[in-house]
């Protein structure tokens, strides 16, 4: 038996009431019960490096007054101090979670700090750098501006959905990492130098931007091509949650119709029901960095399984008035569900249907 196997055989040895078909209910890391907790272990267990496996292996060797201690989530203002000591979950959800979701990843400054710096911006971009007249004798800091500013020139319009405004430069790595984790050493898991350089960087609109870093959606790499995809925070195929996750699929399909007749040369859809990312620059070097991408992916999936939540009420996003006739889109655009793509982790943003009628009318 190997060490996931074992360890989740031992996770349900000592807490009896773990069902891992069964999502816990959507609540925010300040209010998580065990339910959450354990969620969130057994998304290590499936996720996780091998590494924090096997320590999560080793604590639940232990006794149950130090397991209960190491299980103790701390408040929430101390993720941010270097002076607390995290206890076991802290250091993991630190280490998934926060360098990746916004509303956990708080440090105030936008800036690489200068002992992340490399030596010049310009090889990072790819970008031309400006000559000035004053002599400097630090290096270029790379800025969030940076980043935006070459990735628009690389992907032109937003990768999940190709509107074209407002667009975002949205980090994968999080700009702003909580100082209790070291910054350097989440970038150099992932092979970066730089926070701000371009292979840490999508062009997003808000809502697609807003969706990827609340974790509720991400890139996957299928067949060698990266697809963008949604996370179904139901098990459970007749659920309320189910089903907007399906209307939520529609969605960004009926919008990428609406863009078709700008790109003709790009497939709604290709041949196994995912939705492609397309570049203007196909420039290998500059593409988004593969390995914090699948980082990205595996924070997704251990956040849904723990019923991760901003608030309580974060599942509710789509409160726009008025009824949409998703089949009569559906049919207008000469779109179809497959079962490649209607599958329990899937692709599309959060625009809504409501939102996507509103926004863009009869394009």
């Amino acid at each position: 038996m190997d060490i996931r196997s074992r360890t989740k055989q031992k996770l349900k040895e000592c807490y009896a009431q773990l069902d891992e078909n069964v999502i816990p209910e959507s609540r925010k890391r300040g209010k998580w019960e065990l339910s959450n907790k354990l969620g969130f272990l057994l998304g290590i267990i499936l996720e996780g490096l091998e590494e924090d496996v096997q320590a999560l292996y080793e604590l639940l060797n232990k006794s149950q007054e130090e397991v209960e201690k190491e299980l103790e989530l701390s408040p929430e203002n101390l993720l941010k101090s270097t002076l607390y000591t995290p206890t076991f979950i802290d250091r993991l959800f630190n280490f998934y979670i926060a360098a990746f979701h916004k509303n956990y990843s708080d440090n105030e400054s936008c800036h690489t700090p200068a002992s992340s710096r490399p030596s010049s911006a310009e090889s990072i971009t790819k970008e031309p750098k400006e000559q000035s007249s004053k002599s400097t004798k630090e290096p270029q800091e790379l800025t969030h501006t940076n980043l935006r500013d070459s990735v628009k020139k690389r992907d032109g319009v937003c990768l999940f959905c190709w509107n074209i405004k407002p667009l975002d430069g949205a980090h994968i790595i999080s700009q702003k990492i909580a100082v209790s984790n070291d910054e350097n050493a989440i970038l150099t898991r992932c092979g970066l130098q730089h926070k701000h350089q371009i292979q840490n960087g999508l062009l997003l609109c808000k809502n697609c931007h807003d969706s990827f870093d609340q974790l509720k959606s991400y890139v996957d790499e299928v067949d060698g091509r990266l697809v963008v995809k949604i996370v179904n925070e139901a098990n459970d195929t007749t659920s309320d949650k189910h089903a907007e996750w399906v209307e939520n699929i529609d969605s960004l399909k009926a919008v990428r119709a609406t863009k078709k007749r700008r790109f003709p040369n790009r497939e709604i859809m290709d041949k196994n029901g995912e939705m492609p990312l397309y570049f203007v620059n196909n420039d290998e070097s500059i593409q988004p960095n593969r390995a914090a991408l699948a980082f990205h992916k595996t924070a997704c999936l251990i956040w849904r399984m723990a019923g991760g939540a901003d608030t309580e009420d974060e599942e509710c996003w789509d409160d726009e008035p008025g009824p949409v006739n998703t089949a009569e889109l559906k049919q207008r655009f000469n779109i179809s569900d497959s079962d490649a793509t209607l599958h329990p982790v899937s692709c599309t943003a959060t625009l809504s249907f409501n939102k996507f009628v509103n926004e863009f009318g009869d394009l």
